[in-house]
């Protein structure tokens, strides 16, 4: 069921850190006018919590196989308090919409562990989705400050859905007793670029946005909801008016925004979904700090203005 007021609709993100904490940040979440929640472990839980690595970070592991090491065995752990944490939430939250957030598994392994430890997940977010639109031709142009970087000079080949790598994606879906939302990245931040100027604000060209529209299109075939954002270093900083504007129309459109201020008025009409991730400055080696409310019903205001809710 849709809430009211139409799109966008505003999904905040929790970077979990236990089942209290996750609790705790939901709740904050829902009050500043949150319709629902993503859970993301960005490093910070592990069960048993002897498997942390010195670094926090996310680690990349595999269900087939070999465990992967040390890394392997931590990413098992992220996992693992992930999923202890979406229990205790969905136990006080029976109705909440609730997604989790995998970027410690390959997208075409997500479909079986969110049916497993996860069940009543609500959607699921696979990070490293391969959509790849065309076989591009780079090259190293030297710009005015002397340094190189990879241009699209050629396209070579347009690709379809028959990648192998999509196509493992769309069979572990169909299988999957998992029937909740798909929601996938396109031309985000830890993705090949489809062209040098996807992060632009302004110049970018035509073979741009079509290789972006096309990888919006691909991506269609296996997911229901596509997430842009930015893809540069800066990945804080705002997603560029005109990738946002390639990619709509489509399917459904999320923007996934990790600034206060990042995104322009202008870009409303352009998105169905804003996933509002506004993790806030750790100290080093410190787990997140809760999320704050002020800050959270301040971008809330700017998009949805009557999901306000009065009190704090």
């Amino acid at each position: 069921e849709k809430p009211p007021g139409g799109p966008p609709y505003l999904v905040g993100v929790v970077h979990v850190v236990s089942p209290e904490q996750a609790l705790r940040n939901v709740s904050i979440a829902l009050r500043s006018g949150m319709v629902g929640v993503w859970l993301v472990n960005s490093g910070h839980a592990h069960s048993p919590p002897e498997a942390a690595l010195p670094h926090v970070a996310v680690q990349r592991t595999n269900l087939k196989g070999p465990s992967g090491g040390a890394a392997g065995k931590a990413g098992k752990a992220q996992l693992e308090a992930l999923a202890e944490c979406f229990a205790y939430i969905r136990e006080q939250y029976s109705d909440l919409w609730i997604g989790i957030s995998l970027p410690q598994l390959p997208p075409a392994q997500a479909f079986k562990w969110v049916s497993s430890h996860c069940p009543s997940a609500d959607g699921l977010w696979l990070h490293h989705f391969p959509c790849k639109p065309a076989d591009v031709a780079w090259e190293k142009v030297v710009g005015s400050d002397g340094l190189e970087t990879p241009h699209a000079v050629r396209l070579e080949k347009w690709l379809t859905d028959a990648q192998p790598a999509l196509k493992a994606v769309k069979r572990e879906r169909q299988i999957s007793t998992w029937k909740g939302l798909v929601f996938a990245c396109v031309a985000c931040q830890g993705q090949e670029p489809v062209h040098h100027q996807q992060e632009q604000c302004e110049h970018m060209d035509e073979a741009c946005q079509a290789l972006l529209a096309h990888a919006t299109t691909l991506a269609s075939f296996v997911c229901d909801v596509v997430i842009a954002g930015a893809a540069d270093k800066d990945a804080d900083g705002p997603c560029p008016p005109a990738k946002l504007a390639a990619m709509e129309g489509k399917t459904p459109l999320a923007l996934w925004s990790r600034s206060d201020a990042a995104e322009l008025p202008h870009t409303r009409g352009n998105v169905d979904i804003v996933v509002v991730d506004l993790k806030a400055e750790a100290v080093e080696g410190a787990p997140p700090p809760d999320l704050e409310v002020p800050r959270l019903k301040a971008v809330v205001e700017r998009w949805r203005p009557d999901a306000v809710d009065t009190e704090d």
